[in-house]
């Protein structure tokens, strides 16, 4: 009788980098990176990623690498994808927009999704009447999620215009849309991303703490 199923992924025994080995450690890696199997794996990889002076600037110590790691591994991310998508500020973890688009796919309950922005002057210019509108459909779900993310929500928000040379100034358009897309995504699947802000939401309570 044939075996239709996938082949199990494969994991070896690696041998520990120096940095490894002065911790009197090994590390299991698969197919698809390395794997975390409990918290002294969590524990050692921190220290050692850390250690290697190769993460984003966000992550200030080893605790911030494994706060990190351990929600993306809540959020179906391996430890080296946590590491680039993640964002930790004064202890929080946000998430690029784009990554929880990648995360909402990935669960296969995604059948559509629409961003627009409307209110644009007559050269495609940001007014005051500009708004981004992010809709997603969910498999299930009788109507879809909708937010609307506008000039004014970003000028009370103290965003916009932004000063000089900021990025809201530069690219306007595309700040409204992931504003629009984040909390979208925030309301219409709580349950898939944990209820985890995005790195603009963390950014701003960051800048108004003492």
């Amino acid at each position: 009788m044939s075996n239709d199923s996938e082949p199990a992924e494969a994991s070896v025994l690696v041998p520990a980098s120096p940095r490894m080995q002065q911790l009197g450690e090994s590390v299991i890696a698969g197919e698809r990176g390395i794997e975390i199997r409990n918290v002294a794996d969590l524990t050692l990889f921190a220290k050692t990623a850390f250690a290697s002076g190769l993460c984003p600037e966000a992550f200030q110590s080893a605790q911030d690498v494994f706060l990190a790691v351990e929600m993306g591994l809540e959020l179906g991310l391996r430890p080296g994808q946590a590491l680039r998508l993640l964002y930790v500020v004064h202890g929080r973890v946000g998430l690029e927009t784009d990554a929880m688009l990648g995360i909402v796919r990935a669960t296969g309950l995604l059948e559509r999704m629409r961003e627009s922005i409307e209110g644009l002057g007559p050269a495609g210019e940001v007014t005051e009447q500009t708004r981004a509108i992010c809709r997603t459909w969910r498999r299930g779900e009788p109507e879809p999620t909708e937010y609307v993310y506008s000039v004014a929500d970003a000028r009370a928000a103290g965003l916009y215009p932004g000063a000089k040379g900021s990025a809201w100034q530069a690219y306007p358009k595309r700040l409204l849309q992931h504003r629009a897309r984040g909390f979208c995504l925030r309301d219409g699947w709580a349950d898939v991303l944990a209820g985890i802000q995005t790195r603009e939401e963390i950014e701003e309570v960051a800048a108004q703490e003492p």
